[in-house]
């Protein structure tokens, strides 16, 4: 059985665009009465990758989880901003990982 993981990129999306599609996504799951497959919401900020809903069928769940997420520009590359253009790394990802917080879900990545 797999699952479905919704990827926030708060570096890498236009800030002009986040506020709408969180909006969308939210309103999305509150209509719905429960999740075939389980879903989780994961943040990414620049700093850390956060886990804001582990797996679950409700929808009310991950809806809430969105509502949650606010739109923040305090890690993101002043040209990023100005062109709205992905910021690329010369590392990979995961060679970015530096540790999990086990209290938050935080996983904290190297800048």
């Amino acid at each position: 059985m797999g699952a479905v993981i919704l990827f926030f990129d708060q570096v890498n999306t236009p800030v002009s665009e986040q506020a709408e599609v969180r909006r969308s996504l939210a309103r999305s799951y509150r209509e719905r009465q429960t999740l075939a497959i389980p879903t989780c919401v994961v943040l990414y900020t620049g700093s850390e990758l956060r886990l804001l809903a582990q797996p679950t069928y409700d929808p009310a769940m991950v809806a809430a989880a969105i509502d949650k997420i606010q739109i923040t520009i305090k890690d993101a590359d002043p040209t990023f901003l100005s062109t709205n253009k992905p910021r690329r790394s010369t590392r990979s990802c995961s060679n970015r990982l530096r540790a999990i917080d086990g209290q938050t879900g935080a996983i904290h990545v190297d800048g």
